[in-house]
This record gives C-alpha cells, structure tokens and sequence, in this order.
C-alpha cells in the first residue's frame, strides 16, 4: 500500500483528500416532527349525523381562532395537530349550542417525530331548547384528550366526561354578582387581574379591577370558586367562594355580594410569603337567610400566618436510652406537614432545632441501631405570643431496635406531642398522646399465624434480581401466604431490598414478593423440621434471599429459543423454594423447584379462542332461512352468547348470566361446565348484562338493542369476547372498575348491525389495573345534645391544617356522613345557635401509605352539643375533643378512642356547692366553755382546732346522721342530673355497678374524749367508703371498673367531704375584714382577721376573740386539707 501511496502524483493525492472530506460532511435533511390526528364524528341527542358542522380551532384560551374545518356528509372530521401546545376544538351549528374540547398534546421527547393518533371522538351537540345547564356547556369540555405515559396512547380523561355530565343535567342556575374595592394602605391607585376558577382549574371568569381598585365579576352558583389576584405590585393570592346555596330551590335566583379585599404589597419584605398558600379570605351562602358573608375564621388564620413570619420558636433536651449510649450521627428532621423545613446532623446527645409557628410539626429522630422516632407540635397561638421567645426543653428516649418486649407499630404514633396553653401561658405536654405511645409500645406484638404454631424460624434476607447480577430491590412489597394461597400478613422491604419474617414451623408458606417494573413472584417455604428441632425458636443464619422476576426476563430452553413470561404463568407456580436439609442443620433452596417452573415456561400455550357451538351455528342458519322468508318479523331474532373464566382463565360453571331492563329481569341463563352461555337477546331494549358467581366481583356489560323503524337489523347471535372475572378476595385490582361496565353494545346504522365498543373495555381494563382514587374513611353519626336528643341542622365543618375542606348539615333526625382522605389529620367541629360547640379529632392516617387502601366505615361517632343554659357546665373542655377516632393497626378499623371522650365528659360539668343557709344555722356552734378538742381526720393523720362541742355533743352526732341520709339523697340527685344524657350509649344501665374514685378524699369530725379503737375504726370507715364511691362515679361515667362488688346506685352511702373553705374581704381603706367560713358536715365554723389602720390587727373565731397564733396554727392546717369554694 505504502509503495503504491508513493506512486501517486501530488494531483492525486489532492483528489483522494478532497473526496473523503466531501463524503465527511455529507448533507442530512431535517426531520420533520410528528402530529397528532384526531378523528370524530358529530350527532344530535337523536343520533342523526350532522353534516356541514364548523369546527374552529383555536388556543387554549378560546380566543385566539387558528383553523376552521367542517364535517363531511357522514358527520366524521380529521384534523391534526401540533405537539406541546394546548388546543381547544369548539363545535358550531346552528340550532344546537356551542360546546367545545380540549386538546393536551404534549408527548415524551421519544415520540416527538412519530405521528400518533388520538381516540375517535363521538360529539353529541344539544338542541338549543334542550333543557340542560347552558353555563355548563359553555364553560367545560366535553373530552380532555392527553398522553397517558402509562398506556403509552393518547386518552380521554373519563373523570373530565363524568363531570360535564354531572353539570350538563343539573338546573340552570343563577349568577353570584361580587364587586368591591382591592385595598392597600401604601399605595392609592393600582390594577388587579381576578380569575375566576372552578375546582378543576377551568377557568370560569376573568376581570380586571379600576385604577381606584373597584371591581366586579359575575360568578355561577352552586361551585366551589377559587378567585386568584394577581398584580404587579402586590403579592399573588387568592379567596375561596362557595356559590351553593341551601336550600338547592334557590339555586335558580341571582344574587349580589359586595366583598372588600386587601392585598400585601412587595415592598413589605417582612412578611410570611407562605401564608399565600391559604386563601386571604372565604365566603358562602348563610342559611336561612338571602346573604352571603365571609368567614372570619379564614382571614384572622391567613393574618396570623403572614404576621409569623420567619419566626421559630426553639425544641431543645438530651437524647437518652435504656443503654446509656453516646449517640453520634443523629439525623433530626423538622417537618411542617408534608414540607421538610430543617434537617441537621448532630453527633452528641445534646439536640436543638427551630420550628415554625402556626403549624403541625414533627420532629423526626432517626440513628442506627434504633428505632424512628418523633415528637408532635402544634405550635397554634395568638400572633401576640409569638414575640416573646418560647421554648421547650425536653429529653427524648430513644428505644433499640434489639429489644424484643416492645411492638415496633407504636412508632408511627407521636412520643409525645406539645401544644400552646393560654393558662399556662406556655407549652405542655399532652398526657393522653404519651400515655396512648406508651400504651401501643407495650401491646404485645401479634405473630402472623400463631393458632397452631408453637414454635417459629426467623429468616432473613434481601429481595434480589437475578437478572441484573443480584442487585437488590428496595421498597418491595412481600405477602405471607399460607398452603391454601390465603394472605396471612405482609410487609415491605427497606431501601437496601432487606426484609426479616417469622414463620410457624412444620407449615408450607408462599412468599408473593411485588415490586414496579416486576412480575408478582411466588417463592415456596416449607419450614417442617425433624422431630425434636421444633420444640425451640429457630433462627435461619444464612441469609434467605428472595429472587423476584423482571418483566422483561426471558426464558431459554436447550436449543437457545427464548420464551417471554407472563404473569398468569406465575399466579400458580412459584418460581424458588426452600426446605429443610437435615444433613446441614438449615434451610436451602430446592434447585428443581426452577426447572420445573422454567419447563412450565416452555411449555406454555395460549389460551384457545372458543369455538362457536354447534347450536350457534344452527341457529345462525336458521336466522339466513328466516331472512330470506317473505313474511319476516319486523323484529330480528337475536341471541346473545360468551364465555366467563377466572383469574387462571380456567372456565367458571353455573355462573348467573341475566339481563335487566331497569330493574326488571328480562332475560336469564348460566354458564355450562365449559364457562359458556347463549341466551335469547330481547330487542329495542336498553338493558344492562350482569355476570355472578360466588365469592366473584359481579360485572356488567351495556346492551342497547335500540335501532330505527325505518331499518331492519340482521337476525343473529352476538358473541361477546371472553370475560374474565376476579375473586373478591384479589387485592391486586381496583374493584371501583366493577362499577363500569366490561362491554357496551350499540347499534351501527352503517353496517345496520349490532357491534361492541372498542374504548368501553379499554377504559375497564385501564381502572381495573389502577390504583383506586376514590378512597375515604366514611364517618357517620348524630348530632345530639348532653341529654342525648337528636339535633337536627347542626352544622358540621371539617377542617384539615386550619383550611376548611368540607361543611355539611345534619338531617332532621340528627344524622349526617362525611367522607374523609386518607393520611390526613381532622377537626370536625359541630356548630348549632344556643349551644356550646364541640369538635372530634380523626385522623386518618394509617401504616399503609405505600399500599393499597380499602374504603372504610366509622359508624355511630356522635357529636355532642352541650346546651349553653346548662348549669354547672365547664367551659374550659371546650378546647379539647369530645371525641378522637385513630386507625388501630391490629385490627385493621379506625376505632375511637375511649379515654379522649371519657376526659371530656369527666371535666364536662363542675359541681357548685350551694350552703343550706337552713342547715348552716341550725348546726353552726356557737362560743361556750371547751369541753373537749375536736380533731380534725384525714388518711394522713390529725389536724387539730377548737371547736364547740360541750353539751350538743349527742344532739349534734345524731342530727348528723340524719343530715348524712339527706345529703346523700341530694348528691345522687345532682350525680344522676350531671350525667343525664351524656353519651347515651353509656347511660343506659347505670344501675348494678362497681363503686370506685380515688379523687374524693374524706374527713370526718371526731371528739379526743372516744375511745382510740373507735376513732381508728371511724379512719378506716372513711377510706373504705372514699373507694366504694370512686367506683360508683367512673363506671358510671363509663370510665373503668375494678371489679368490685356490685352496688347499685340506689344504695345508701355516708359520704364525707374535705373540709370547704369560702373567703371573703370586706371593708374600705383604713378598716378591713377577711373572713374564712369553714363548712364541715354542714357546720360552719367562721374565723375573721380585721385591720384598723393598717397597723392594728384583731382575731375572732365564730365571734370570740383568739390570739393571732391560735388563728394562724388553726386555719393554716385546715387550708392544707381543704379546699376553696368559688
């Protein structure tokens, strides 16, 4: 080569150069970017086509027109449109009213230069004196048409045509006239853009305001609105206006709403600019009136935000534990709900973080080798109290992960939770949250499937991929399924794919590992072991590694053919096992169990389409003859047949095959031993096809066998494709898709033939495989009041971080339903005119956010209105739940907790002692010549004062007994009265219960002159009865019992109370009197100090004269045993 390079002449040379750089930079043309095809055709309400219809394309805004296209003679239109823009195709006609689409049609990158086509749209264009909502149609699509990453298409949104429908056939409805004045103490003259938008970003109305700030704009009734602000001066925010009215017979009137606004300007630096993520302002429909009004609540929550600005206040203490560890490496994450506002690293035991005001915060604490842990803050308040500095300094202990006497579930629950006290002005500790921690910490820990087990083998492992060299899967969900494939427990794997599960010994498991991107992977686990091993706990010290199958493995068989999986090929065959090897003391896995599934692989066949059955075919030709006749029915004889199999494609016998028209059956059959039916199809009917079999999710198919006179349809038989139906104990499907139908059958006047649908089964098969999105706690109950009567019309406001969500009314007889998100906190507050509102806590979160969530019930959670002429009533309880519901993990519900409502009704009333100025005459001891010291008893010991008691000694001790019989008549009246009527689930049988209250402490007067025994005796009479009556109030009040002998209520008890204390002042400047009037056993014994002049001072006791030692030594003792009346 080199000799003949040499050869060449530098001409040469020249050429062979110029020609490689030509070939070099060869020239590429550009490549032409793809479109999007949309097809469709345009109807009436009738079905007739419509011909010559303008189509105008324009932007997104409607405003701007691009294009106009027509329909041709069959009423069918094709347009194509650019990728990455939004368009909207509005529908003209005269005599019909305008309605329009909108066309999302932004694409992935990868099919950016690939036409795609969307769905073939049917149009249905209303006469323009149809009764439907007019305002409806104009302001809504009909199709939303968007990419669907997941299906890989173009779609159309089904919710977006669920809601159109929703709104076209609801009444015309009146406008919501709102004008007013935007205002802002800096600056005089300014313009303010208001859009006006509806709950699912449509935009209903826009406006601008005056240069004074004055505007109007006209809204629709009955939606939620949400009125964004947007100026170049001020900060964007925006109000919430709820245009329904009650009742709905009003909905029709037009109403005018004048609504000032204030807006924050930009050269205010200081403000919170997170408070504009709240509305500024609220305002609805006041029933029973024609106003609407703004909810002050909303602004004063907004203001206070705003003014917080970047304040914090400060969590400080020590992390301890049960070890003694010197932790390092702490993470502490500060969260305001969902939103990370700090994270730190500390590397000793000493912590201090900064949290937000007016919020919901959690302090997450996470170190290796324990447990997660956190502490609840709700640092709500007045603004007032956030410029001073406020701090809590408390020690957080954290718990080893090692520790085997604690149920790990109790860390999803708060340690401990603080909140702002306007009496203590401070932050406190909130017992019940600990005491609930505490409680759940100590639960004892529930092993999955321990009825027959006695023993168990722990395995430990990672779930692995062994196509991609053994990389580990996180966050992987894994089932325990017993012999039968029946769930038991699950769990998930954390980040490193890493997992721990306990199985019961001499059992056959199934482990169903899950993941995205992956096949449902079955792993059989045989844990029988020789006899003598099972009587201990085993634990599996190599590391049991679960092999989960990707969607894209392939199987090759000898000849190097390779076999794509599917997951009906794994729903029955695991794929691993493990079994016990008694020659090396542990569990291993079975090499054959895979041989086998891979031949299973192989050897796979697709199911076979069903042959038609010979009758069909007779009957097909039995139709053609009678065609062919001259004397042919006008109605064509039509039959409708199918085939239903399971979830294995396996067919399903004697399932229930029937036709409804309404309500009324108007044809049935079921399916023979091979899963098929064939049954007479009635015609000219709207019907809907229901398919049941037991412990199957029932299906639906849409029959419409409707066509014109004027046409004949063909005598046939319709032959449904296969359907597969579910078990309803499959957690891996969406069962809303169960309220759609599987199939829809119409009549085509092109073919003059019935035909199915083709998007009606992919939009089931879409929501079968989806994730439900309608899933909520359902609450019920009834407003009643503290004597347990119905209340009707209470209103009901549901709150969520301080932002009301929801507002509903109870009926007549109390009752109302509410439906609650998931992982979500809750205030229900019931609000009634002449009663003491109250509210519940619910919470709705739960330890399965990453799973599946089923809808769920909290029946009978009963809102208390205490009425405000109660007498006696606390009105401090008021700032704390009647009532909370939580999510309890082992038994799977949202229960109540007992203890929030039974502290409620506890401090509910207070009782008001009134003296018997009667009683207090009659018994009061006048001065005479001691004859004895009386001494005052308690558990505790003697307090000693003077008392009268001389010769009345007898007289008194029997008018004493009988004043005992009185009093206790009189308090069990008040006992009876005070719980009238609360919770009356719980008052039902108050008789018959056990006695117990530690809180009431007893004293009694006894004279030095009795005997030791008698007064040791008179002692242990008090505390034995101090007991009996603690148990008579909480089991009353339903709040614990001891077990105890049961007393009725009805019974006779001598009941003796502290000494009370009343304290007056009296007197002006140079003279005053303080006078302590003490009531024990209705006798009343008085000890007055008085002041002349400043300086000189006098002591009394019941209007004898003491010295000043007496008069202290006496009262000092009483008042550390007594208490003070109000």
């Amino acid at each position: 080569m080199k000799a003949y390079i040499a050869q060449l002449s530098p001409l040469g040379i020249a050429l062979i150069v110029l020609s490689s750089l030509l070939l070099s930079f060869s020239y590429h043309p550009p490549v032409e970017q793809g479109k999007l095809t949309i097809s469709g055709k345009v109807k009436n309400a009738n079905n007739k086509i419509l011909d010559s219809i303008s189509i105008i394309i324009t932007d997104s805004t409607g405003r701007l027109a691009l294009d106009t296209i027509k329909t041709d003679k069959k009423g069918k239109f094709k347009y194509e449109f650019e990728y990455n823009q939004n368009y909207r195709m509005h529908y003209v006609a005269k005599g019909y009213l305008k309605s329009f689409d909108l066309i999302k049609t932004e694409v992935p990158k990868s099919k950016l230069y690939k036409d795609l086509y969307g769905p073939t749209l049917v149009v249905t264009l209303f006469d323009s004196t149809a009764d439907v909502n007019r305002r409806a149609i104009q302001r809504h699509p009909f199709y939303v048409i968007y990419f669907d990453k997941s299906l890989d298409m173009f779609i159309e949104d089904v919710e977006s045509v669920t809601a159109y429908l929703d709104e076209v056939i609801k009444p015309n409805v009146g406008e919501m006239y709102v004008s007013g004045v935007f205002q802002d103490t800096l600056v005089d003259t300014f313009r303010v853009r208001i859009l006006a938008e509806d709950t699912l970003g449509f935009l209903l109305a826009e406006t601008q305001s005056n240069e004074d700030g004055s505007y109007k704009i006209s809204l629709p009734l009955m939606n939620k609105v949400k009125l964004k602000f947007v100026s170049d001066n001020h900060y964007e925010s925006f109000a919430m206006v709820n245009t329904k009215v009650k009742p709905e017979s009003n909905s029709g009137n037009d109403y005018v709403v004048k609504q000032d606004f204030t807006l924050v300007n930009k050269v205010d630096t200081t403000v919170n600019e997170d408070a504009f993520d709240k509305p500024i302002a609220r305002v609805e429909h006041f029933e029973g009136s024609d106003d609407f009004v703004e909810n002050p609540a909303v602004a004063t929550r907004f203001t206070n935000e705003l003014m917080v600005g970047n304040r914090r206040m400060q969590f400080s203490g020590y992390l301890t534990s049960r070890e003694g560890t010197a932790f390092k490496n702490t993470n502490i994450q500060v969260r305001d709900g969902d939103v990370l506002v700090e994270e730190v690293v500390v590397d000793s035991n000493y912590f201090k973080v900064d949290l937000p005001y007016q919020s919901i915060v959690h302090v997450r604490f996470k170190t290796n080798d324990y447990h997660d842990s956190y502490v609840s803050f709700n640092t709500n308040m007045d603004v007032d109290n956030t410029d001073k500095k406020n701090e809590v300094k408390a020690n957080v202990e954290l718990i080893s992960r090692d520790r085997s006497d604690i149920n790990p579930k109790a860390f999803q629950y708060p340690m401990y939770k603080y909140y702002y006290s306007n009496n203590d002005q401070s932050f406190v500790n909130d017992s019940v949250t600990k005491d609930y921690f505490i409680a759940e910490l100590n639960t004892p820990i529930e092993v999955p499937d321990t009825a027959v087990s006695k023993n168990f083998v722990t395995i430990r492992g990672a779930v692995i991929d062994p196509s991609r060299n053994g990389k580990s899967v996180p966050n992987a969900r894994v089932r325990i399924l017993n012999k039968d494939r029946a769930m038991t427990s699950s769990f998930s794997t954390d980040k490193k794919g890493r997992y721990s599960a306990t199985l019961g010994l001499n059992k056959v498991y199934f482990l169903e590992v899950e993941a995205d991107e992956y096949f449902a992977t079955q792993i059989k686990f045989d844990t029988h072991v020789p006899e003598g091993m099972d009587g201990s706990d085993l634990e599996d010290h190599p590391s049991t590694n679960l092999e989960i199958l990707h969607s894209d493995m392939e199987i090759s068989d000898e000849e190097g053919n390779r076999y794509r999986m599917r997951q009906e090929m794994l729903e029955q065959n695991e794929s691993m096992a493990y079994y016990f090897n008694d020659t090396v003391k542990e569990f291993v896995e079975d090499p054959a169990v895979f041989d086998q599934f891979a031949l299973a692989i192989i050897e796979y066949k697709e199911p076979v389409e069903p042959e038609i059955p010979a009758v069909t075919l007779a009957q097909i030709e039995e139709a053609k003859r009678l065609e062919a006749e001259k004397n042919k029915p006008k109605q064509p004889d039509m039959r409708l047949a199918g085939k239903v199999n399971d979830e294995r494609n396996q067919p399903v016998a004697g399932a229930s095959v029937a036709l409804y028209e309404g309500k009324k059956k108007v044809g049935e059959g079921k399916t023979d031993s091979a899963g098929n039916f064939n049954m007479g199809l009635p015609v000219q009917r709207e019907m809907v096809l229901k398919v049941e079999g037991k412990g199957l999710y029932p299906v639906t198919a849409d029959i419409n066998t409707i066509y014109p006179d004027s046409l004949e349809p063909k005598s046939e038989i319709l032959v449904l494709p296969d359907l597969k139906t579910y078990t309803t104990s499959n957690v891996g499907i969406n069962p809303a898709a169960f309220d759609d139908h599987w199939q829809k059958i119409t009549y085509d006047p092109s073919t003059n033939r019935f035909v199915t649908d083709d998007e009606t089964p992919k939009l089931y098969a879409k929501k079968l495989n989806s994730t439900p999105d309608n899933q909520y706690l359902a609450v019920e109950g009834r407003a009643k009041d503290q004597k347990g009567r119905n209340i009707g019309d209470a209103q009901i406001i549901v709150t969520s971080n301080g932002v009301v969500v929801d507002t509903v009314y109870s009926d007549k007889k109390g009752k109302y339903n509410i439906k609650l998100e998931y992982q979500k906190d809750y205030r229900m507050q019931v609000i009634k005119e002449g009663y003491q509102s109250t509210f519940a806590a619910v919470s709705t979160n739960t330890s399965k956010e990453k799973e599946r969530l089923i809808d769920k019930k909290v029946k009978s959670l009963n809102l208390l209105l205490v009425n405000k002429n109660e007498k006696n009533i606390n009105n401090k309880v008021f700032s704390k739940p009647y009532a909370r519901i939580a999510y309890d993990p082992q038994l799977d519900e949202f229960v109540e907790v007992g203890s929030i409502t039974e502290s409620f009704i506890a401090d509910l009333f207070i009782e008001e002692e009134k003296p018997d100025k009667k009683k207090k005459k009659e018994y009061q001891l006048k001065s005479k010549t001691v004859l004895a010291k009386a001494e005052f008893t308690s558990e505790k010991g003697y307090k000693e004062y003077t008392s009268s008691a001389g010769a009345a000694k007898e007289a008194a001790q029997k008018r004493s007994q009988n004043q005992s019989q009185a009093q206790k008549s009189v308090f069990m009246g008040t006992f009876h009265n005070a719980i009238s009527g609360i919770q009356g689930e719980r008052r039902a049988k108050i008789q018959d219960v056990t006695l117990s209250l530690n809180e009431i402490f007893n004293a009694r007067v006894a004279l030095t002159g009795q005997d030791k025994k008698k007064i040791d005796e008179n002692m242990a009479e008090a505390a034995e009865q101090k007991n009996d009556f603690n148990d008579i109030i909480s089991s009353a009040l339903g709040m614990r019992t001891d077990g105890g002998d049961l007393v009725s209520t009805d019974s006779t008890f001598n009941v003796y109370l502290l000494p009370r204390i009343k304290h007056l002042d009296q007197g002006k400047k140079i003279y005053s009197i303080s006078r302590d009037q003490v009531y024990v056993k209705g006798i009343m014994t008085e000890y007055v100090e008085t002041t002349d002049w400043f300086v000189w001072d006098n002591y009394y006791k019941n209007n004898k004269k003491i010295s000043e030692s007496s008069y202290r030594a006496e009262l000092d003792s009483i008042k550390r045993i007594g208490y003070l009346l109000n």
